[in-house]
């Protein structure tokens, strides 16, 4: 009897920078267990296309890629669902997507490998995150020179999602990503109060507005590589990912614990990982307050019309 080979798929979409797609590349390049991994690269179209498409032909990675050009430009939400709709399409069973311009650690795939192994992964969590915080958080954390061995191992439970190195299984598309990911209006709003569009608001909106549960990596497994990109200006850049760090991962991964906020296991980090939790909650909070607003506002047109 022959045994039936898991499809795992990498969904990148790539735009124009071909300087930040030379970056993660070489990123993927020193993953463990790469040659498992079938790669799927989206291009929207630009004046650097020949430059793309050479620059993946010569990226010398030991896996198979899977190239696909648009006709017309998708943009960020359309061209990211295409890469991963047509991942899914071939018969993938586990997805990693990705951006150009990001860095990931060594060990980036040895934590998605062990997080899908979780024993009912798909039921348990809506997704996973190789980070826990978002591209308008200014919270990112500087990892401590002296590390507790226990921190790399540890996932947390979170009620947010996160753009960054997000990861799931094929029911959890069927059943959570494509069903929220083209939500429109969101009502859920960033930590400063303002409204969001992208397709994260939209997924983060549906796992608090559905109680529902992302387990994410304590350690920071990947980071904004650079000032510019495409929703990142310096300004941004400076308060918040030039203070971040990227977990090296050198080492082999060979467990993972999934931990709520509040373990003690957390030691040191245990206070800013409670931060984190509390904007999740005070975020939640705006949503559930948007929403009842909405509702007291069809109540009184019904009734003065």
């Amino acid at each position: 009897m022959v045994e039936q080979i898991l499809m795992k798929a990498i969904c990148l979409p790539v735009w124009n920078r071909v300087d930040k797609l030379k970056e993660i590349l070489r990123c993927l390049q020193k993953q463990r267990g790469i040659e498992s991994w079938k790669i799927f690269i989206q291009i929207d179209p630009s004046n650097k296309m020949d430059q793309i498409i050479f620059t993946i032909k010569n990226s010398n990675l030991p896996c198979n890629i899977n190239i696909q050009t648009n006709s017309i430009c998708l943009g960020v939400r359309g061209n990211t669902f295409k890469s991963i709709e047509r991942a899914f399409q071939e018969g993938a069973e586990h997805f990693l997507y990705l951006e150009e311009d990001l860095e990931i650690s060594d060990d980036a795939l040895d934590f998605v490998n062990l997080s899908l192994s979780i024993p009912n992964f798909q039921n348990r969590f809506i997704a996973g995150n190789l980070h826990f915080s978002g591209c308008s958080n200014h919270a990112h954390i500087q990892i401590p020179k002296k590390l507790n061995p226990a921190w790399k191992h540890i996932g947390i439970n979170s009620q947010f999602i996160s753009s960054y190195g997000l990861f799931f299984c094929r029911k959890q598309f069927e059943t959570f990503i494509s069903r929220y990911w083209w939500n429109h209006p969101l009502k859920i709003r960033d930590l400063r109060g303002n409204k969001g569009a992208g397709w994260d608001y939209s997924l983060s909106e549906a796992v608090l507005d559905n109680n529902l549960i992302c387990l994410q990596s304590l350690l920071p497994r990947v980071r904004h590589n650079g000032i510019e990109g495409v929703h990142c200006t310096p300004d941004e850049y400076q308060k918040g990912w030039d203070k971040a760090d990227l977990w090296t991962g050198h080492e082999s991964l060979k467990t993972i614990f999934d931990i709520s906020p509040n373990e003690s296991i957390l030691g040191e980090l245990g206070a800013f990982v409670t931060m984190a939790s509390q904007c999740w909650t005070l975020q939640k909070n705006w949503l559930k307050q948007d929403k009842n607003l909405v509702e007291v506002a069809k109540t009184l047109k019904s009734q003065l019309l």
